[in-house]
């Protein structure tokens, strides 16, 4: 019967497969074996993803780890997001983070829980960000993007993820992408961060050239961002 089910799945997710897509997902996924890739559509796993939610038989697929294909991981992530009881979504999450293996399926997961309950949830950030697993790590700094930055910055998370160390690029990437964000709502705490501390070279000048690039930064904010940026080069 779990066999079955699987399959059933397996079956329709190739039957929604598109080679240009497939090919365009190994060019922006370059770090999972392409051949892991079926080609659907981000819109018809999100689609499919709320029908099997319903389904009383989903726990067997949502236990079938680890998945065998991207888009299964991906049919996982859309499962698990739509969770409406706080202790199981924490259940199915800690079941599936330690399987991601890419940035797409790590940033994909949004669990609308995280959204109601950001007190209990940030108890949980807080305990995955000392993960030794780069997707689970980054998972953290991602929800922390989030849900605990644009309207107030949340120092708890912030000092947290500043003081990571890593030699991984899709961490890194990560905490840059944050320090962007930082950039963009919190401009003048940004700024003096920026001044003082040292972030790593790569960590810095993402994140000031992601900001840069973002439409939400004014003209002068750019051009003291290009200052900053320069002052640091010449040091």
């Amino acid at each position: 019967m779990n066999k079955k089910y699987i399959e059933y799945i397996r079956e329709f997710l190739f039957s929604k497969k598109d080679e240009g897509y497939k090919e365009f997902t190994a060019k922006i996924i370059p770090n999972i074996d392409s051949e892991s890739i079926i080609g659907v559509r981000t819109n018809i796993l999100r689609k499919y993803a709320r029908t099997l939610s319903k389904d009383e038989k989903v726990d067997i697929f949502l236990k079938d780890l680890p998945h065998k294909y991207y888009e299964e991981n991906q049919l996982h992530a859309f499962i698990v997001e739509r969770e409406k009881d706080y202790s199981s979504l924490i259940k199915d999450l800690d079941d599936f983070l330690k399987y991601i293996d890419n940035w797409a399926t790590c940033d994909s997961l949004s669990p609308a829980l995280f959204k109601k309950e950001k007190e209990k949830t940030k108890d949980y950030i807080l305990k995955l960000l000392d993960s030794d697993k780069t997707y689970v790590k980054r998972f953290a700094i991602v929800s922390s993007l989030k849900f605990y930055l644009k309207e107030e910055l949340d120092m708890d998370l912030f000092d947290k993820i500043m003081k990571i160390h890593s030699q991984e690029y899709y961490l890194n990437m990560a905490i840059a992408w944050y320090m962007s964000y930082v950039i963009i709502h919190h401009y003048n705490f940004s700024i003096k961060y920026l001044e003082e501390n040292d972030l790593s070279d790569f960590v810095f000048s993402m994140s000031i050239r992601k900001a840069l690039d973002s439409r939400q930064v004014d003209k002068d904010r750019k051009e003291n961002l290009k200052r900053i940026r320069m002052q640091k080069n010449k040091s």
